[in-house]
């Protein structure tokens, strides 16, 4: 059984903030935890990635490329994660088995 949680909001909300001390809890516990970051937005993280979107696409490379603002940026990020979820879905699969998952989404 694979446990874990999706945290949205807007942005500055404290998300970010909440996944990383929510890690530093459950690794205290001694159980396994995967930070999945999937807000492009998200560029300085205080907290080591299992899983970040920025490997599969950068919000800045989509800005500039397109001549995007960042909310096009945004949903061009998200399509074409949704686009590419194969990538997501090989790099989740090892960590389903004992891993707490933990998702950082953003959320407009």
């Amino acid at each position: 059984m694979v446990f874990g949680q999706v945290v949205i909001g807007p942005p500055g909300s404290g998300k970010t903030t909440y996944c990383n001390g929510m890690s530093q809890f459950l690794q205290l516990l001694g159980r396994k935890v995967a930070v999945i970051n999937l807000d492009p937005a998200n560029d300085s993280l205080p907290y080591e990635c299992t899983i970040n979107i920025e490997d599969l696409i950068k919000l800045s490379d989509v800005m500039n490329e397109h001549s995007l603002g960042p909310n096009g940026g945004l949903v061009y990020c998200m399509d074409y994660l949704e686009k590419n979820v194969d990538w997501l879905e090989s790099k989740l699969k090892p960590l389903l088995k004992d891993h707490y998952l933990l998702f950082d989404f953003l959320a407009k």
